[in-house]
């Protein structure tokens, strides 16, 4: 399925994301020590190597339902209260996302004017994180709204079925 794919690259980009942070803190860490001095690029590549990652974290947790959840709600035995439940949870889900995703591509007009002195590459290349996370969030959480309303069983709030507020 195109979704499980999608999750698969995130999963990856995350994990190069990771990987990158880890050995440029670590030069950063070893330069600094050994030698006594540091690298302009270092400190300003974890920046965006990390924005990237926790960004890109977000997603894999709304399509997993492993963002804030408000537990009581689903004590609840009727079916249609429970649809009724996740249906406003998935809703406000999607409509913050897709709110973060605008304004995270409204502001990219100036960070793309902007420069890592260090790197030498425009601000704007981590703020992009923004609106490709959210609207990634929006998408996953009408995966997992749809996917919990086919599910079969009441309170059925299996990793890829949950969408909770």
């Amino acid at each position: 399925m195109v979704f499980d794919t999608l999750e698969k690259l995130l999963e990856s980009a995350c994990l190069l994301f990771l990987a990158t942070t880890v050995i440029v803190v670590a030069w950063q860490v070893l330069a600094r020590y050994v030698t006594s001095s540091s690298t302009a690029w270092a400190p300003e590549l974890a920046q965006v190597t990390f924005v990237w990652l926790a960004l890109c974290a977000i997603p894999i947790g709304v399509r997993h339902g492993r963002h804030m959840s408000i537990d009581a709600w689903f004590a609840v035995t009727n079916r249609r209260v429970e649809q009724v439940v996740v249906t406003v949870a998935s809703l406000i889900v999607v409509v913050v996302s897709l709110v973060l995703a605008f304004y995270g591509y409204r502001i990219l007009d100036v960070t793309f004017t902007r420069q890592f002195p260090g790197l030498g590459i425009a601000a704007g290349w981590m703020y992009l994180a923004v609106p490709v996370s959210f609207v990634l969030c929006a998408v996953f959480a009408v995966e997992a709204w749809w996917d919990q309303l086919r599910s079969d069983s009441l309170g059925d709030h299996s990793p890829t079925s949950s969408a909770t507020v």
